[in-house]
Formats: C-alpha cells, structure tokens, sequence
C-alpha cells in the first residue's frame, strides 16, 4: 500500500506512560500506519505492555532488545519498517488523534520530502508550554532551503536557540532517506547520548529539495521531574559525548556553508553552558567563541591577546580541556606579570613548538596587523588562527 507511515515508538522503563502513548498512535485519523515498538531493554512493565498490543492490533510489530540508547532504538526501529515514511514518537509522550492525517496531507500534497511541526510541552493539565520552528511556515523548495533555512537552522542568533527544533518527534522523513544516514551513524559508531535528534535532523534536511514547516502543534512532549536535571547534564562523559556530536556535525557541514559553521560553534559553547550552569559557574553571556572548528582537540596552542578575548577562549577550552595552551603573549606581558598573571613576551614563540597560535582579538584590522608580524617573524600563516 502506498504513502505507507512506520511509526517508530522507543520504551525504555516508561511502563507508567506506555498505554496511552501506543493507544494514541492507533487511534490516529490517518489508518495507514505501520507501528514498530522497541523496547530498549526495559527493566519495569514495558515489555508486558507491549506484548500486549501485538494481539490488539495486527499493525503493531515489537523488537525486544538489550539496551543500547536511543539511536540504536531508533535504528533498529527504521531498519525493520516497509513504511514509505518514518516519524518517531517517545514511550512516554502522545500524541492528538489527528497528527498524522494532518501532516501526511501536507507532506503529500507539495510531494516533499519531509515536514515539521510544533510542540506541547506538557507539565500538567493546568500548565503547558508551545513552541514553534523559528522559520516561517510553509513550502521550501532546495533554493529556499539554501537561501532561506540554512542561515538560521541549527542557530537563530536572535533568540539565541535553535531555528528548528531538533525533535525528531514531531516530523516526518522519507524513509530510505533518514535510514541511510542513521546507518552511517550505527557503522561510525556515533553513539552521543547527547544530541542524538540533532545529529540526524540537520544533517537529513541538507541531503533533500524540498520539504515543509507547520505551526500547528500535535505532540504532546511529558516533562518529568522538572525539578531534576536531565541525566545527560550530569554525565561524567557530558564533554566526549558533545564533543563527538561536534565533529560529527563539523564534517557534516564542512561541504555545506560557512554560515552552519558558524552556527555549530554557538550551539556548542550554548551546550558547554548548559553544564556550566550545572556547576553554578557561568555569570554571563559568552560573547566570544573559540574558534573550534579551525582547531583540533588535543592540539598544542598558544594564545596570542591577554584582554577579554583572550581571557574568555582561555577559560572556554579550559573548562572541557580541549587543547593545551603551552604558551600565553601579549605585547603588554610585562603588566600583565605585575598583575600576576603568566603572560609571555611575544618573542617567546620563536622558543616552543606548537600547532596553532589563536589570535584573540576581535578587532579585523588589528587581528590582520597581528597576523603580518608574525608572518615576518617566521610563523607558518597555516599555523595563525
């Protein structure tokens, strides 16, 4: 049957939520359902539940599985489908009666190849929070997803979070499309655990021409436990998972534009700030970012600038040890030292090796002058950032 959608439904110990989300999933309006469960290992009633549904309803397959996160969840979900689209949807989440009627409608009529819609964040019956993609509704063909999308996707610098909602929940993708870019995933063994929607949402949307936006909302996203931090806020790997997301995403969009570039760097310090709120230690909004997408973690630097820039990158790079600063100059070292900081002269570089100097100043004609005198002094120009 054409049109066909694989609703992928991930369980993991949310036995209390299970019923209602499967129940409304098949009681959607839109019949042509596929739904696969998994259930991710769970350890409370899930399993149970979702033996349950395979007699209720003959659209319901279910893969048991030892733990292995979302991604793998999800994975194996999209590998065992025939649908010709995929969406997702939580084991403790649900979702209004009309969802995918409504979106299917849409997706089919401009024949794209994916759509995305808002969200409910639910707290309670007496307090709900919407939120919407912040890009305007309606059709994108590949030139407007170039020229309209792609500068405010993953960073809308004005309201200073993403542009779309990573949320893989609340669309729909073609489904040899999503399949083969979460199979590159599984073979690179990029298991995030952090990150896991935004590292296949923005990396679908630049392999497809056409696609749409919505502002309705029909997923019904469960907050719990909003007093407790999410588990992988306190993760000890928090940094090597977001890192790893990072690279990922660096190579993704080291053929796309440079304006993606820019906006993997502010989600990566907005998602280092994250943990630094954790830690109680952020007091202000980071206003330079370290230039890491033009530095390699683990390389050996020197910091070129002492003031605010300077003094910023240091503790940025610092925080989640991401490279060794094995040398700090600036012209003004010596009242730097009166102040008592370690601050060398600018000659000191002709003594050490290293990989990089980062020229912390944000200022384009002195960052160019700086850059010429240490040409003339002998730096490699590939080795200035």
């Amino acid at each position: 049957m054409r049109d066909l959608l694989s609703v992928i439904i991930t369980a993991y110990n949310v036995g209390q939520y299970l019923e209602q989300c499967i129940d409304s999933v098949l009681m959607q309006s839109y019949k042509n359902l596929e739904v696969i469960i998994v259930d991710d290992g769970s350890e409370d009633n899930s399993r149970m539940i979702c033996d349950q549904f395979v007699f209720k309803d003959s659209r319901v397959k279910i893969i048991h599985k030892k733990n292995e996160g979302v991604i793998k969840a999800r994975y194996d979900g999209v590998r065992n489908s025939k649908g010709d689209y995929v969406t997702f949807v939580d084991g403790d989440d649900w979702i209004a009666a009309d969802m995918y009627e409504r979106l299917m409608r849409r997706l089919l009529e401009h024949d794209a190849e994916f759509i995305s819609s808002g969200i409910i964040r639910y707290y309670s019956e007496n307090e709900k929070k919407i939120d919407v993609d912040l890009i305007e509704a309606g059709f994108y063909n590949h030139i407007q997803i170039n020229e309209k999308l792609l500068p405010k996707m993953l960073w809308n610098f004005n309201s200073e979070s993403f542009g779309m909602d990573p949320s893989l929940c609340t669309k729909i993708f073609v489904r040899e499309k999503i399949y083969r870019l979460m199979k590159k995933l599984i073979q690179k063994n990029y298991i995030f655990h952090y990150g896991e929607d935004v590292a296949i949402l923005y990396p679908y949307i630049l392999n497809i021409k056409s696609m749409v936006v919505v502002d309705e909302q029909y997923y019904f996203h469960r907050q719990r436990n909003r007093d407790l931090l999410a588990s992988y806020i306190i993760d000890e790997e928090y940094f090597e998972k977001l890192f790893m997301l990072y690279q990922h995403l660096k190579e993704v969009f080291s053929h796309a534009s440079l304006e993606l570039g820019k906006q993997l760097e502010y989600f990566y310090m907005h998602s280092v700030s994250i943990r630094k709120k954790y830690y109680n230690d952020i007091t202000e909004k980071v206003k330079y970012i370290f230039p890491f997408d033009k530095v390699s973690k683990g390389s050996k630097i020197i910091l070129y600038g002492a003031g605010v820039v300077g003094s910023t990158y240091f503790h940025q790079i610092k925080k989640i040890n991401y490279c060794e600063v094995i040398l700090w100059v600036d012209k003004n070292s010596l009242s730097y030292r009166n102040k008592g900081y370690e601050i060398k002269d600018v000659d000191d570089i002709l003594n050490v090796e290293y990989d990089y100097i980062v020229l912390c100043n944000s200022v384009k004609n002195i960052f160019d002058q700086i850059k010429i005198e240490l040409i003339k002094m002998g730096v490699s120009e590939a080795k200035i950032v």
